[in-house]
């Protein structure tokens, strides 16, 4: 068992530093998506998503620009507060856009005028 626990700590090592082998992720994610923010009061960040490959995560793509909540950042998100979530989150199996589907392998609704939803958690 010792041999099985060096193998993982070397192959640990041997990932590249990036902000994503930095992270806490479930073993079984294969794709992540990271938006770093210099500060908490900002409305702009970068983006990127990253692939793993073996115990590694890898870039996939970016940086892009992203835009966050009117408010920046919070770790304690209240509705309303125009902020946006700090934390780790999985991505539902449908995603959303305002253009045809891009090729995900999700379903994928388009929004059209007249689409809404409750974003009331009660």
């Amino acid at each position: 068992m010792l041999s099985v626990s060096v193998l993982a700590a070397a192959a640990a090592l041997a990932c590249p530093a990036n902000v994503a082998n930095g992270l806490e992720t479930p073993a079984s994610a294969q794709q992540l998506v990271t938006v770093e923010a210099k500060v908490m009061r900002t409305t702009y960040s970068s983006l990127r998503t990253w692939k793993r490959r073996g115990a590694c995560w890898m870039p996939a793509g970016g940086p892009y620009v992203a835009r966050l909540g009117k408010n920046g950042l919070s770790a304690n998100r209240r509705e309303g507060d125009g902020t946006t979530p700090t934390g780790t989150y999985r991505i539902g199996r449908t995603m959303y856009g305002n253009a045809p589907n891009p090729g995900v392998k999700f379903a994928y609704r388009r929004l059209r005028c007249g689409d809404w939803w409750d974003e009331d958690p009660s």
